[in-house]
């Protein structure tokens, strides 16, 4: 859990929120302290790509069939703390359900 920069929906300002990975999805609160959820992203066979529109540095996106999901860290040592701890959630889920199947 931590802090990361998420892109609005319509593509143009970066807002800072707390990030949870949880039981297969990315959780979005707008703060630490806060308890309403703003946003569930399912993890289940989403994919992860880099995202670099305008020499972005340290993005990243998710993609599902939800939509889209872009986001920034700070630095290059934090993109790569996210991007593993979402990749191995992702891996267990999916190991979970194919193995359900």
């Amino acid at each position: 859990e931590g802090f990361m920069d998420q892109l609005d929906r319509r593509g143009k300002n970066w807002r800072r929120r707390w990030f949870v990975i949880r039981d297969g999805f990315l959780f979005s609160f707008r703060t630490k302290e806060t308890k309403k959820l703003r946003a569930r992203i399912p993890l289940y066979e989403a994919v992860l790509a880099e995202y670099q529109p305008d020499k972005e540095e340290n993005a990243f996106k998710i993609s599902t069939e939800k939509g889209e999901f872009i986001f920034k860290t700070e630095n290059d040592e934090e993109m790569q703390f996210w991007l593993n701890a979402i990749l191995k959630e992702k891996f267990a889920i999916e190991n979970a359900i194919n193995t359900i199947e």
